[in-house]
């Protein structure tokens, strides 16, 4: 996979998803692929694109969850890749549930509860962390909420 990242770019973005079909060869693996890939090539900047609670096990028996279980333990286990084996400066954004209606503009992150997030808003987020340092090492569970995308990825400890 690294020989074939052509060309010269400063991060890796991973929001592919298998959509509940090859959890393990998408989610999982080619996920770790392309972390591999990214410290083969040098670079040092890796956003992941995940789901709310999903480093927190105790959290998978809230409704909803266990029907995605295989999708859970996938993308469990593709976090902890990047979190415990890699040395990226990862952002892991895990978004609650995915809604495609207007964009707020807003998010909470981190909050105890799961919610929604507006598509477009998960997007809005993902770009802010990108060249937000602050939020390198760490994973922010976002929802819609009160707080600017742009102020609250800024305001990440």
């Amino acid at each position: 996979m690294a020989k074939q990242i052509a060309g010269n770019f400063d991060a890796v973005y991973f929001i592919a998803g298998s959509g509940g079909k090859a959890v393990l060869e998408v989610d999982l693996h080619g996920a770790v692929k392309t972390m591999q890939a990214a410290q083969i090539k040098g670079l040092t900047c890796y956003i992941m694109l995940s789901t709310v609670f999903l480093l927190d096990t105790s959290k998978w028996t809230l409704p909803g969850i266990n029907e995605l279980k295989d999708y859970y333990l996938s993308k469990h286990y593709a976090d902890q890749y990047l979190v415990k084996n890699s040395t990226l400066n990862y952002t892991i954004v895990q978004a609650s549930a995915l809604k495609e209606r207007e964009s707020t503009g807003k998010i909470t992150i981190n909050a105890d509860s799961e919610g929604e997030n507006a598509i477009k808003d998960v997007a809005a987020t993902l770009v802010a962390v990108l060249t937000a340092e602050n939020t390198f090492k760490k994973v922010l569970s976002i929802q819609n909420g009160d707080t600017d995308i742009t102020e609250a990825v800024a305001n990440i400890g």
